[in-house]
Parts: structure tokens; sequence; C-alpha cells
């Protein structure tokens, strides 16, 4: 599948569109989760304003028309049904989708950081994410899928 398909049909899927700015980081924290996941995917992610980022994915999700997500093939894999049960308590959760990522990032960086060094950077960047009842549940889903140790 080309790059347009995989994007399509990863919006159609997961409702995901461009028109605000929280839309377009559950966009972007859902394509980085996908690939971590092990979904397929040549897009290359770099530490930004609101976590994992990617330019060329940014582009091609203002680029897909209505049309092309219409028309989208189902998008179902092994990586897609880890990524529901990631979100299943958070669905439509921006910043649920921005923690996750933020945890994964960090931690693939800095694999022997402890829980609670993980949560003080985390919030020393994002105050809107200080929520230790969220971050517990998501290292838990995390563990849980074992994206991370």
């Amino acid at each position: 599948m080309d790059k347009n398909s995989f994007v399509s049909s990863v919006m159609k899927k997961y409702n995901l569109n461009m028109s605000t700015l929280p839309s377009r980081i559950a966009f972007q924290k859902t394509f980085y989760l996908l690939k971590e996941l092990g979904e397929n995917v040549e897009f290359t992610f770099v530490w930004h304003n609101f976590g994992p980022y990617c330019q060329e994915l940014a582009s091609l999700g203002f680029l897909i028309t209505k049309e092309q997500k219409t028309i989208s093939t189902e998008f179902k894999t092994e990586s897609s049904e880890k990524f529901e049960k990631l979100i299943s308590e958070k669905v439509g959760d921006s910043r649920f989708l921005e923690l996750l990522s933020d945890i994964v990032f960090i931690k693939k960086m800095n694999p022997n950081i402890s829980d609670l060094e993980l949560f003080f950077r985390i919030i020393s960047h994002r105050s809107y994410l200080e929520n230790k009842e969220e971050f517990n549940l998501a290292l838990s889903k995390l563990k849980n899928i074992q994206l991370i140790q």
C-alpha cells in the first residue's frame, strides 16, 4: 500500500482529520503509535512542540480529500488491534494520545529512565499532562502490550 492510501485508510478508520490543533495532534500520535507498534511505515518522527511529529505526514494529511478517505480500503492489522487496546477507554482523546506517544518516545531514547523521572520530564514540558492517574493508566496500557518495559 502506498503512503497516500495508508494515510487515508488510517484517517478513515480512526475518523482523523486536520481541522483543529487537537485533531492534528491526534493524527500525528496515531501514526507514531502505529509505527511503534510495528506498522511498516516509512515516516520519520522527531521531537516537536507536542511530542513525536513528522512533517511529511502532516503534509500528506492536509492533502487527503474526503473522497480519498471514503474510497480507501479497510485498515486492519495486528498493530491496529494493539492500538485499539491502548485507546479503548480514551477514544478521541488527543491528550491521552499525546501522553502515550511522549512516554514511548522518551523511553525509547532513555530506556533506563524511572517512571517517576519520566512523569516529571513530561510535565516539565507539558504541565497540562500533570494527571498522575492518566499517566499511570498510560504506563499500564503500554506495558500490557509490551511496547515499553
